[in-house]
């Protein structure tokens, strides 16, 4: 999805090994600011990736300090909200927001896109898994599907009605 928010720009696809030096810088900054995360995983054998997907647990300030880092504009801060940060940006509009997801336009030479999915902390683990191997989990939705079940960010759900669907929930 992330290629489509910025399509103003030619953000090329990456290649693994891209990909993973990527995600190690990511990583360091993540750990830096001290807020809990989840990256999905991937098989060894996928070739290409259009961006980088996190799951973070942070409060709007944190979460805010974590783009401003990977936007390398903490300088320009602390951001009190999101407008301020956007106009921090030196080249363009590099910050989108769709709901809990941030999207950010990363790097200048060869910029990549980093989705950073808001989320609550015992969401993180569920959602990294849903996202890892996506085919897998898309092959397990396929497969509950005629069992009336639908596998979503939210959770488990069971069919009551044609094209309805509620959330399983422990009460």
């Amino acid at each position: 999805m992330g290629g489509k928010v910025f399509s103003n720009f030619d953000v090329k696809r990456m290649d693994s090994k891209t990909f993973e030096e990527r995600k190690i810088i990511l990583v360091d900054i993540l750990n830096d600011v001290g807020v809990e995360y989840r990256i999905p995983r991937h098989f060894h054998t996928k070739k290409d990736f259009g961006d980088i997907d996190i799951f973070i647990s942070a409060a709007e300030e944190q979460l805010l300090q974590v783009a401003a880092k990977l936007l390398y504009l903490e300088e320009f801060g602390p951001f009190e909200n999101l407008s301020d940060l956007i106009l921090a940006c030196p080249i363009g509009d590099r910050i989108k927001r769709t709901g809990n997801t941030l999207f950010l336009l990363c790097g200048d030479e060869e910029p990549y896109i980093v989705e950073l999915r808001n989320c609550e902390p015992y969401k993180l683990d569920f959602l990294s898994s849903l996202y890892s191997y996506g085919d897998t989990s898309r092959l397990i939705d396929t497969l509950a599907m005629p069992l009336g079940l639908k596998l979503t960010e939210s959770g488990l759900n069971i069919k009551y009605a044609p094209g309805k669907y509620v959330l399983v929930t422990q009460n």
